[in-house]
């Protein structure tokens, strides 16, 4: 090659240097783009580390209220009640709780179904935005008002359970969760869509389970009033995330379609009647059966409220062993969500339906061990 004064003189190296700029360009694009696709997944963690945090507290708040105030048994029956001294307040007690514990169900779900529904159909025709906004705002007031109760000791265990409707009132787990699905189905191509949602529920759990080991160290600390107060914080960054952050998509039937037409009402109608309508290949029957697993499995979420009581009960658990117990499925979940859910999806290609009933069995197992557990290691197994 003949050589002149526009010949560079060090070709290898500007090319080797253009090589490595094209080669970091890359790395960077890709970790852009992965940091770019990160949109409902802190506003999951920081669900899961609230929920962690307040939903165990909060039945130690019932049972610690009830003793104190509502049967003004001394202070020392109250401090000392799972000792395994004073079993008739025990039991006293618990059963009281376990009735507080009904009348939970009251003001958070019966509410909610009706909200859930609300929120759909806003989001149909405005977005997923606001109803994430509405949701987590519900769960701050609700941790304000908790605060308040642990602060101000004299009131009822009434009041605890009156500073649940705002739960109740803005959607509680069931929208938020409706949303965040919603969200990775809009967003997300149909390759990755059963992979992001796993990688979803797995942020979740460990997020609930690292709120609830640092729960036992802020309440040791600051008591009540600090256990509240940290999913409160948690709950505002989220609210402010999702205002800045969060994108808004809408159904991409709404956004062909003449939006002005499509009123409210009619928006809830197509969601209570969009799992019946005729679809090819069966696929209104799989979509019934889907609701009917999912109604089932949403019927077993109340039993969370009864974890903390019945571990008490039969094994002598104090809150310590029970959050260790909590920490000690974080693992197993993992694997299940991250290797175990991809490979039955992505390599076997099992369907949805058949992962649907595979979680199902394997929930009954699990809760058929829990009820027939003759000692604590049992669940643990």
């Amino acid at each position: 090659m003949p050589v002149s004064e526009k010949t560079p003189l060090l070709k290898n190296n500007v090319d080797s240097k253009s090589d490595t700029k094209e080669k970091n360009e890359g790395v960077c694009s890709s970790f852009g783009k992965c940091m770019r696709s990160i949109q409902v997944e802190p506003v999951m963690l920081c669900f899961g580390f609230g929920f962690g945090i307040d939903n165990v507290f909060l039945t130690n708040l019932f049972v610690d209220k009830v003793c104190d105030i509502q049967l003004n048994y001394s202070s020392e029956v109250c401090t000392n009640l799972d000792s395994g001294d004073y079993p008739d307040q025990e039991n006293e007690v618990q059963k009281l709780v376990s009735l507080y514990g009904m009348y939970k169900h009251f003001v958070v779900f019966l509410p909610m179904i009706f909200v859930v529904l609300l929120l759909s159909g806003w989001s149909e025709s405005h977005g997923l935005k606001t109803p994430l906004i509405i949701t987590n705002a519900g769960l701050l007031v609700k941790c304000i008002f908790l605060t308040a109760c642990s602060h101000w000791w004299f009131l009822s265990p009434e009041y605890v359970l009156w500073s649940l409707l705002p739960v109740g009132m803005t959607g509680g787990f069931s929208a938020i969760f409706m949303c965040v699905y919603s969200f990775i189905g809009l967003t997300v191509d149909e390759k990755s869509r059963t992979t992001r949602m796993s990688i979803i529920a797995v942020i979740e759990l460990v997020a609930a389970a690292v709120g609830g080991v640092l729960g036992d160290f802020i309440f040791q600390k600051y008591g009540y009033f600090g256990v509240f107060a940290a999913p409160a914080m948690s709950y505002l960054i989220c609210v402010i995330y999702i205002m800045i952050c969060l994108d808004n998509p809408i159904p991409k039937q709404q956004t062909n379609e003449v939006k002005a037409s499509k009123s409210f009402v009619s928006g809830m109608k197509n969601t209570l009647t969009v799992a019946f309508k005729k679809r090819a290949d069966g696929g209104r029957a799989k979509i019934i059966c889907h609701v009917a697993v999912l109604a089932i499995f949403l019927g077993t979420l109340g039993t969370m409220n009864f974890y903390v009581l019945y571990t008490r009960e039969m094994f002598d658990w104090r809150y310590e062993d029970y959050s260790y117990w909590s920490a000690f499925n974080v693992p197993f979940a993992l694997i299940g969500s991250l290797v175990i859910l991809p490979f039955l999806s992505s390599v076997l290609k099992m369907e949805d339906s058949l992962l649907s009933l595979i979680g199902c069995i394997s929930v009954m197992f699990n809760f058929t061990l829990q009820a027939t557990a003759p000692r604590g290691w049992v669940m643990y197994l």
